[in-house]
């Protein structure tokens, strides 16, 4: 007897391996997600918790407010500047990594989840629907 669907087997094989990429792509979409969830709630609570700087060199830089915290037995004094400072730093950390990857691995879900389905195998909308047989 023929097998009226000659490509079931590599069918059923690209569709386990297409859940297990977008598993593996909803995963790091996830955790982009929460770090750059977390880095804005970090900025907000910033914001809100700045005290006016102390130091008058400080205030003639620029400064506007100064927040002084402990982590992990490390001490940091983090300052914001009321405009640009007249020289940047060599070395300057942007809180836009979080973002890209949220946005490029949402992107990559979408194309990898949407995509048409392949020869030789169905994909079915809703529960109980019956694919159409091969001729």
């Amino acid at each position: 007897a023929d097998d009226p669907h000659p490509t079931a087997g590599a069918g059923a094989m690209e569709a386990y391996a297409s859940q297990w990429l977008q598993f593996l792509i909803r995963w790091i979409h996830v955790i982009a997600g929460i770090a750059w969830i977390g880095a804005s709630f970090y900025f907000i609570w910033l914001d809100k918790s700045l005290n006016p700087p102390q130091r008058a060199a400080d205030v003639d830089e620029g400064v506007g407010g100064e927040v002084w915290a402990i982590h992990g037995g490390g001490f940091y004094r983090a300052q914001k500047f009321r405009t640009a400072p007249r020289a940047l730093p060599q070395q300057l950390h942007w809180f836009k990594w979080e973002a890209y990857a949220t946005w490029w691995s949402g992107l990559a879900l979408f194309a990898v989840s949407s995509s048409p389905p392949s020869r030789g195998r169905c994909r079915r909308s809703t529960p109980g629907a019956r694919c159409p047989s091969a001729t």
